[in-house]
């Protein structure tokens, strides 16, 4: 299994090889320091899992990295890797299509764990950043996007997946994210519990 470390600061980068390397000796950790470079890797290696993007980095910050890399790799997971513990960071980089959000003060052990649990298709949050999410209980939280919201018209009509895609001309691999970051936002784990809230919330899809 391959995943790509993009971060500018090289001693983190070697740190986390290590750690990861030695958790799983079938892991292989690739380096880069910018775009170009990760750009580079992606080519070279079509078969890459996962794209760990840090968030604080100079010229483009991972917020950009993240939106470079999702539109041009649609079925690639993409996880923010940040020290910054703040629920906007996490609440954005889910919005803007992120599988997971890792804090770089977890744990080794915690971090193999959230990557495993991701690459499973699951969306990972820390859970300090958890627990702010449940103090916060307002609609005005729930603000979906644009394709987001079409994904949702789509599943209250009941389509499958595979015709969610087909009409929205993305990747399954695409919706099923979207479709896993809007039943985090509802805090639910299915279509039925998440169709149950959107009506009983009317959240306004328009």
């Amino acid at each position: 299994m391959k995943i790509i470390l993009l971060d500018d600061h090289i001693m983190f980068r070697e740190g986390l090889q290590n750690v990861l390397q030695a958790m799983d000796s079938d892991l292989q950790v690739f380096q880069a320091g910018s775009i170009e470079q990760t750009d580079d890797l992606l080519k070279e290696h079509q078969d890459v899992a996962m794209l760990l993007i840090d968030l604080e980095m100079p010229v483009h910050d991972g917020f950009y990295a993240l939106d470079y890399f999702s539109q041009r790799y649609l079925t690639l997971p993409c996880v923010i890797l940040s020290s910054s513990t703040k629920r906007s960071d996490a609440k954005r980089a889910l919005d803007s299509g992120a599988m997971g959000y890792i804090c770089k003060s977890t744990q080794s052990t915690s971090l193999y764990n959230a990557i495993k649990l991701i690459l499973e298709g699951e969306i990972y949050v820390p859970y300090e950043i958890m627990l702010a999410e449940r103090r916060v209980n307002r609609v005005d939280d729930l603000a979906f996007t644009q394709r987001q919201k079409q994904v949702i018209k789509l599943m209250m009509l009941g389509e499958a997946t595979k015709v969610i895609a087909n009409e929205l001309e993305l990747a399954e691999a695409t919706v099923k994210m979207h479709l896993s970051a809007i039943f985090t936002k509802l805090k639910v784990h299915n279509r039925s519990a998440a169709i149950s809230k959107i009506n009983s919330l009317r959240i306004q899809l328009d």
